[in-house]
């Protein structure tokens, strides 16, 4: 059997391949505008168990004490992200979870049974574990 020339060598890039990456390296800033949070919002959203849904300015810096069912929870609000900052619950993931600052993620502490996230427009909690 006989090899051709071109069989282990590499091609050269066609034009078609210089429009290809002109036409991906164009649709970056589309990409970056459209995958943007929308509606961001300085609201958050605090439910604790079965109380009513608690609306807390995240613009202010400030540490809401939320009573629970296993404890005090303190959430901390600083420069426009919030986190949990001491739980009662035995194995503290909550406060491993990180600051939240903007929507689409949410801070939860099951055994407390408190969520908490930045209020979306037209969206409201829909459940909670209990």
């Amino acid at each position: 059997m006989r090899r051709t020339a071109t069989a282990g060598r590499r091609r050269a890039p066609t034009p078609g391949d210089f429009v290809v990456l002109v036409l991906l390296v164009a649709a970056l800033p589309l990409v970056a505008v459209l995958g943007r949070p929308r509606g961001t919002t300085h609201l958050l959203q605090v439910q604790l168990a079965s109380q009513p849904v608690r609306v807390v300015d995240a613009r202010v810096d400030q540490d809401v004490t939320l009573d629970g069912p296993v404890g005090r929870s303190v959430l901390r609000i600083q420069g426009g992200e919030a986190w949990i900052a001491t739980a009662p619950c035995r194995d503290r993931v909550c406060q491993r979870l990180g600051h939240l600052r903007a929507p689409g993620r949410a801070l939860v502490c099951v055994p407390n049974r408190l969520i908490v996230r930045f209020a979306s427009p037209g969206s409201d909690i829909d459940a909670i574990t209990r």
